[in-house]
């Protein structure tokens, strides 16, 4: 086993978790009478951000002198979606919970927990892949962070509807331009 695979298992462990508790929590809010439509709207984009994380890290797997703090850098990215997904679906709500009350409540926290992770996107592939500032990707990049920023300070209830939409738009477009394969950023 390399480091490389050894590190790999907690991350798609945390990931795995994340994934499981948003497929359940969407569940949950669906069999609701109070179903509130953007926060399953924003449970289908953490699911595809969930997948592309892992997809992502193919790109790490040529690394070979990792530190601890190479691997806190990484795991932070699980653990942010994670975070996003315990706040956007959390455990153990009442059956006649009134969703959209709920999300409006938590709404402001989701988004930073997004907006973050627009950030520590940007960190990780400049510092561990070298992919430079001025790379396309970081448009793309930059985008999903003002958009998310915007959710946070724009409280319009049909921004919001929309707002997911947008994200996951902006999202698999970068996705399918930049990395529709495993290893878009590999390092030489």
């Amino acid at each position: 086993m390399t480091v490389f695979e050894y590190l790999m298992v907690m991350t798609s462990i945390v990931l795995a978790v994340a994934l499981t508790q948003l497929l359940r929590g969407m569940t949950e809010v669906w069999r609701s009478q109070h179903r509130y439509w953007p926060q399953l709207s924003w449970a289908i984009v953490l699911s595809v951000v969930t997948v592309q994380i892992w997809w992502a890290f193919w790109d790490l797997h040529r690394i070979e002198d990792w530190t601890a703090y190479d691997f806190a850098m990484i795991l932070c990215f699980p653990v942010l979606i994670y975070l996003a997904t315990a706040i956007l679906m959390p455990q153990r709500q009442a059956i006649d919970t009134d969703w959209r009350e709920y999300f409006v409540a938590q709404r402001r926290d989701f988004l930073i927990l997004l907006a973050i992770f627009a950030i520590a996107g940007v960190v990780l592939s400049r510092v561990l892949l070298g992919v430079p500032l001025s790379h396309p990707y970081r448009l793309w990049q930059g985008s999903m962070l003002l958009l998310a920023l915007s959710g946070v300070f724009l409280t319009g209830e049909r921004y919001h509807h929309w707002l997911p939409w947008i994200f996951l738009a902006v999202m698999i477009t970068s996705q399918v331009l930049f990395r529709s394969r495993p290893g878009a950023f590999l390092v030489d």
